[in-house]
Formats: C-alpha cells, sequence, structure tokens
C-alpha cells in the first residue's frame, strides 16, 4: 500500500476526485488534476488528527455529518493559502492612495453621500485591510469633513482571521511597508509588530465564503474592492459567477482590485481596465447600456 503523509494512506485518483468536488461545491475552490499531492499533503495531518484510517473513510464522515459546519470550517482553514504581506504589489497601492481614493472620496462627496466603503475580500491574516487602513489615515486630512470611511474585510479561513484581530505581526511581513508608515502605524512588539489602535479601529473583520452570491448585498454597495490572489483557486463557472456579484454589490462608478495574474480572468463586461502611470492596476465598475469593453488610462 502506498503510504501518505503521516503514515495515512495515500490520496487515491478516485478520493481525490470525490474530496476535490465537496471542496468545490462548498466554496468554489477547485484544485486541478495536477494539486491531487499538495491536498493530500494538507489533508492528511487532518486525517492524524482525528485518528482516521484513510481518505475514503474520511469523505464519509464529513458526508454522513451533513449540517454540521465544524469540519468543512476545518477543511478550509487546511486547504487555503494565507501567504501575505504589508504593502503587497505596491504599484497597486501606490495607485489606490494618490489615484483611487481620492477619486472615490470625490465621487461620494459631490453625490451628497458621506459613507466610503472598500472591502477586503479573501483578507487572509489581514495585512492588506491594515496597509489599505493606513493609507486612509494618510489621506484623511484632505478628505471633506464628515466623511466616514469603513474597511470590511472578510475570509473563509477563520484562524487566519484570528491572526488578523490579533494584529501582531513578524518583522518580515513588514519588510515591503514603507519606512514611514512602519513608523507611523506600527508599533515594536517582541521580535515583530503590533498594528496601532486607529488601524485597527478602521478594520472590521467578519467571516464570509466567496461563494455564497445570496449573502453579499448584505454587506450594502461597495465603493472600492480588493479581491486579490483569491480567484485563481476557483473554477471557471465559480469565478464568473464571483465576478457577477462583485458587479453587483459594487456601486455605479466603483473599482475592482484583483491580483496581476487575474487579470486575464476578468471577462465580464461590466468592468473596464484602469491604468496609472502607464501600468494596469485595476478595474472600474460600468454599466452603460451598450457599454464595450475599453481601456481607462491616467
Amino acid at each position: 500500500m502506498n503510504f501518505g503523509v503521516a503514515g495515512v494512506p495515500g490520496l487515491t485518483d478516485e478520493e481525490f476526485r470525490s474530496l476535490r468536488d465537496y471542496i468545490y461545491r462548498r466554496c468554489g475552490m477547485y484544485f486541478e488534476d495536477s494539486k491531487k499531492f499538495y491536498l493530500e499533503h494538507k489533508l492528511g495531518r487532518r486525517l492524524k488528527e482525528l485518528g482516521t484510517r484513510s481518505f475514503s473513510q474520511y469523505y464519509m464522515q464529513i458526508q454522513q455529518a451533513g449540517g454540521d459546519e465544524s469540519e468543512i470550517q476545518e477543511i478550509f482553514n487546511t486547504v487555503t493559502t494565507t501567504e501575505t504581506c504589508f504593502y503587497r504589489n505596491a504599484p497597486q497601492m501606490r495607485a489606490f492612495q494618490n489615484k483611487i481614493l481620492p477619486e472615490a472620496v470625490e465621487k461620494k462627496f459631490s453625490s451628497g453621500s458621506r459613507s466610503l466603503k472598500i472591502w477586503s475580500a479573501g483578507c487572509a491574516t489581514g495585512e492588506e485591510p491594515y496597509t489599505l487602513a493606513m493609507l486612509v489615515l494618510e489621506e484623511q486630512s484632505s478628505f471633506p469633513v464628515g466623511l466616514r470611511v469603513e474597511i470590511l474585510a472578510t475570509d473563509i479561513n477563520r484562524s487566519a482571521m484570528s491572526v488578523a484581530k490579533r494584529g501582531v505581526y513578524s518583522a518580515e511581513s513588514a519588510q515591503r511597508l514603507p519606512e514611514a508608515l512602519r513608523e507611523r502605524y506600527l508599533i515594536p512588539h517582541g521580535d515583530g509588530y503590533r498594528v496601532c489602535g486607529k488601524v485597527q479601529d478602521l478594520v472590521h473583520f467578519r467571516f464570509f465564503n466567496l461563494a455564497n452570491g445570496t449573502r453579499y448585498l448584505s454587506f450594502g454597495k461597495m465603493d472600492i474592492v480588493f479581491c486579490r490572489n483569491v480567484l485563481i483557486y476557483f473554477a471557471e463557472a465559480a469565478r464568473k459567477k464571483v465576478f457577477e456579484d462583485l458587479s453587483r454589490v459594487l456601486d455605479p462608478g466603483g473599482f475592482l482590485f484583483v491580483g496581476y495574474s487575474e487579470n486575464a480572468l476578468v471577462m465580464s463586461s461590466a468592468f473596464s481596465l484602469v491604468h496609472y502611470k502607464g501600468r494596469p492596476v485595476c478595474y472600474r465598475i460600468v454599466r452603460e447600456k451598450g457599454y464595450s469593453r475599453r481601456k481607462i488610462h491616467h
């Protein structure tokens, strides 16, 4: 018998397909055939923790559990990737601070609204929404009086969000953060840093499954959405559905940031590509009748 991780029998092709399809149905994440070893490696440790003898037995257990969400949550925590850092993808962060945020603020003010909403979808351990909060604070003195900024941060991995809510990070995680931001908003803590209170106060964390489209609109309309390096793990049908849901939750003229490797995945005609200083940085939501896909340069 072929043994995989931690003495558990290796994942057969049939077991892989069953578990892969189950995860896809529950959260939209899809593992190609080439990811079989990855799934075996990740879930093998969970089988050992449970004392389960095989992947087939494990699959039967989660099927029989029915409405019990605790084990599917363990699967989410186990198979999702939480690698991130502060100020990840610097060109996008500079575009957010210098172009997108001022445009969004001006639009809200001119419309009479006093609430600007930003969503970090797939926030992992929280470095992204905290970076956005720092940049908002940097520009806050130029905002109209009375404008309220809210940053919603969501993820499917509750363990990662526990780290985010604590707000304590390694020095390595903050290496890309400009020194001025690091000095103003991070407090030395052991061998790393703790996010200061005024940054944490801007960010509200919430568990959310991007595959659950019925709950999107409970958040209200968003002005800016960051959904970076998340949808590359989704199957095409699930990815298309998420883009449709995001187009509905974004306020007209709102902005969507995706990872650079995901640009080719944004096929919805609801979005137009935005350039900043010669580089594609994000998308603007456009819904006019007869809209043709186009690029916007700044």
